[in-house]
């Protein structure tokens, strides 16, 4: 649906090029779209993947009269992702097979950057429990929240 005269179109749809950029609005071009769809964008810099964040038909109102800097050219296919990901991930040779192996496992794009080659230090260290220093949420937190003396 395109808006009456007094405010800009409604029939748009916001999308993210990257978690936490700003929302940019394209012509969704006859697509039906869902929250959380990835698909393919042509904008002035040229094709890349997107995020959903605001489907066609969820915008009430464009007082801002804001225009579409793009369209949806398709829904993102798994070779669209795949393509992306090899595109502009700059990844260590032993991260790849773990990133293969866990698209292969069908689990989401992004996940294998909690990955460490193996050999690497992880940024989380173990602490090493002591009769001292009890390794627990209650020790953690009674050492955060030390309860006040009591007959107070």
């Amino acid at each position: 649906m395109v808006g009456d005269g007094l405010q800009g179109r409604l029939d748009l749809c916001g999308v993210r090029l990257t978690r936490g950029s700003p929302v940019v609005f394209v012509d969704p071009w006859g697509h039906t779209l869902d929250p959380f769809q990835l698909v393919v964008v042509a904008l002035p810099e040229g094709e890349t993947l997107a995020i959903v964040v605001v489907a066609p038909g969820q915008l009430v109102e464009n007082e801002a009269r804001v225009e579409p800097r793009g369209r949806v050219v398709r829904v993102a296919s798994p070779e669209d992702i795949a393509a992306f990901d090899r595109q502009h991930r700059a990844e260590p040779d032993a991260i790849a097979p773990m990133h293969a192996d866990l698209q292969a496992a069908g689990l989401p794009p992004g996940w294998s950057d909690w990955l460490v080659p193996p050999g690497a230090q992880p940024s989380v260290l173990r602490m090493p429990e002591t009769a001292a220093e009890p390794r627990s949420a209650r020790a953690f937190i009674d050492r955060l929240f030390p309860e006040p003396p009591r007959g107070r």
